[in-house]
C-alpha cells in the first residue's frame, strides 16, 4: 500500500478514535468556587479554585502579587500559567500585597505544580472539552460579555453538546452576574475570541491547565524482612495539542528519594552495598517519559507489612515571561525563574 495513503489511514483513524474517546456531555465534580475579592483579580480567583481543586488551598492574597495582579489591569495570561510552579526557589515579582505575599513558595507547599497555558488562531474547542473530560478544569481568558469586550478569566468545568452549552465558574459574582455562568457553544467562542492587548501572545482562544507531577510506587515482600521499593515519576504534558507553545518547562534535574519509618532502613547487604542510595539523582529528562527506581529495605520485625515509607520527587525547572505591555503606560516586566515542582506520596506496604 502506498506509503501516504497508509498515513492518511492511521491519521484518520486517530482522530476518530480521539473523538468517540471524548464523552457527549461532561461536567467535573467538586470544583471549588471562590469569588473575586475585588474587581480586577479575577485570575487570582480561577487561580484559587484551580488551586484548590488541586488540593492546595492557597487565598487571593497569597495569589495576587507571584501573579503580579495589578489594580490597574489586573492580571497577564502568562503569570496564570507560571503562578502554579511557584515554589520555595523563587520570590514573588508583584507589589500589591507586600504584607500578605508569599516570599518562598506558598505556605504549606513548597513544591509548585506543573502547568501548561496555549493560544491559537485556530479554535481549539474540542481539545478544550477533552481536557475537561479528564478532570482538568481549564482557565480561560475571554471577553466579559458580548456587550462588555473587557478581559476577563473564567473556569471551564463542563461541557453538553446535545444541549450545546459549556459551562463554568466566574468569579465575578457581581450585578447579577451568576457563579456558575452556562453559554452557548456559539456565545463562548465568540467570547473566547479575545486577544489580550498589546501582549506579545498576539492570538485569542488562551487557556492553561495546572496538575499535579505524576509518581508512584510499589512495594514487593520478598524473604525474611526485607522489601523491594519501587518508585518512578513521569514528566507528562496532558495538553492535548502537539506545539512548540504547549509545552511543559525545561526541566533541568530531578531527584527522587524515599523517606522510612523508624525501625525500617535501607538494606546493607554486601552486594547492595555499592548501589544502595536514599536519593536518585535523574539530569537529562524529557515530556512523557517515565523514570523508574528502586531499594531494598529491611525493618526490625519480622517483615514489612504495616509500614508506611514516602516518595518525593521535585524537578528543577526553568522558564521566563515576556514583556508585555498593556494600556495606560502599565506595563509587566520580562523575567526569567527557576522553581521546583514536584510531589510527595504516602504508600502502606
Amino acid at each position: 500500500m502506498n506509503k501516504l495513503i497508509l498515513s492518511l489511514i492511521i491519521a484518520i483513524v486517530g482522530v476518530v478514535a480521539y473523538v468517540k474517546a471524548i464523552p457527549s456531555a461532561y461536567s467535573i465534580p467538586n470544583v471549588p468556587y471562590h469569588r473575586q475579592e475585588t474587581q480586577y483579580n479575577c485570575g487570582d480567583a480561577s487561580l484559587q479554585m484551580v488551586l484548590e481543586y488541586n488540593g492546595r488551598k492557597v487565598d487571593q492574597k497569597q495569589l495576587d502579587d507571584v501573579a503580579r495582579t495589578s489594580n490597574k489591569v489586573g492580571t497577564c495570561s502568562y503569570d496564570i500559567v507560571r503562578t502554579p510552579r511557584f515554589s520555595i526557589l523563587s520570590s514573588t515579582q508583584g507589589t500589591d500585597e507586600p504584607k500578605h505575599e508569599a516570599q518562598h513558595g506558598f505556605k504549606n507547599y513548597p513544591l509548585g505544580l506543573l502547568s501548561v497555558g496555549y493560544s491559537s488562531a485556530t479554535l481549539w474547542l474540542d481539545e478544550l472539552k477533552a481536557l475537561v473530560a479528564q478532570d482538568f478544569p481549564v482557565i480561560v481568558l475571554m471577553a466579559y460579555l458580548p456587550t462588555d469586550r473587557g478581559g476577563h478569566f473564567r473556569v471551564i468545568t463542563g461541557y453538553d453538546d446535545n444541549n450545546q452549552i459549556i459551562m463554568s465558574h466566574d468569579p465575578w459574582d457581581r450585578d447579577g452576574q451568576p457563579r456558575f455562568f452556562n453559554m452557548s457553544y456559539t456565545e463562548f467562542v465568540d467570547l473566547w475570541n479575545y486577544v489580550e492587548p498589546e501582549s506579545p501572545r498576539g492570538t485569542p482562544y488562551m487557556g492553561a491547565i495546572m496538575y499535579p507531577l505524576n509518581v508512584e510506587s510499589s512495594a514487593e515482600l520478598l524473604s525474611g524482612n526485607q522489601t523491594k521499593v519501587t518508585a518512578s515519576f513521569s514528566y507528562d504534558n496532558y495538553f492535548p495539542i502537539d506545539n512548540i507553545n504547549a509545552t511543559l518547562p525545561t526541566g533541568l534535574q530531578a531527584l527522587t528519594s524515599i523517606k522510612l519509618p523508624k525501625g525500617v532502613e535501607l538494606s546493607q547487604s554486601t552486594e547492595l552495598l555499592n548501589s544502595q542510595q536514599s536519593s536518585y539523582t535523574t539530569s537529562s529528562f524529557t515530556q512523557n517519559s517515565k523514570y523508574s527506581f528502586s531499594w531494598i529495605i529491611e525493618c526490625d520485625s519480622t517483615n514489612c507489612d504495616g509500614y508506611t515509607y514516602e516518595i518525593t520527587t521535585e524537578i528543577i525547572i526553568t522558564d521566563s515571561l515576556p514583556y508585555t505591555y498593556f494600556r495606560n503606560g502599565f506595563n509587566f516586566p520580562a523575567y526569567s525563574y527557576i522553581d521546583a515542582v514536584g510531589t510527595t506520596i504516602s504508600v502502606t506496604i
